[in-house]
């Protein structure tokens, strides 16, 4: 068999002798290096102190109904005299209609009070 690595024509693939190569030796130092871990600083905490303290208070300010109950306001009872007076101008409707009508015919000779008038019995 002829010697094909002094050949100074170039070999096809095929022909070509296979060389073993060797793998890389893993090594600690061959390693990636791993993301380090990021401490927390005094910083980091406060704001995370701050937070939770935050959410806390929230919680508790939207549950005081369910913790101290529904606030009413409280009035005394007292007896005395209602007294209210109405001015308005309009019409009163009744619920219910009624006639009135008299038993006998005349004729209104005289008024003897004025409008608005207040009068009592037998002033007249």
């Amino acid at each position: 068999m002829p010697d094909l690595t002094a050949s100074p024509v170039p070999l096809h693939p095929i022909d070509t002798p296979k060389v073993a190569r060797a793998e890389p030796v893993k090594t600690d130092a061959n390693k990636q290096p791993e993301k380090a871990k990021k401490k927390l600083t005094l910083h980091t905490w406060l704001n995370i102190g701050a937070a939770v303290v935050v959410v806390i208070v929230l919680a508790l300010y939207l549950s005081r109904n369910l913790l101290l109950g529904t606030p009413t306001i409280v009035y005394t009872a007292s007896s005395g005299q209602l007294v209210q007076n109405v001015v308005a101008s309009g019409r009163v409707i009744s619920p219910q209609r009624v006639t009135v009508a008299l038993q006998g015919s005349g004729r209104v000779l005289r008024v003897a009070v004025a409008e608005g008038q207040a009068v009592k019995p037998g002033s007249c």
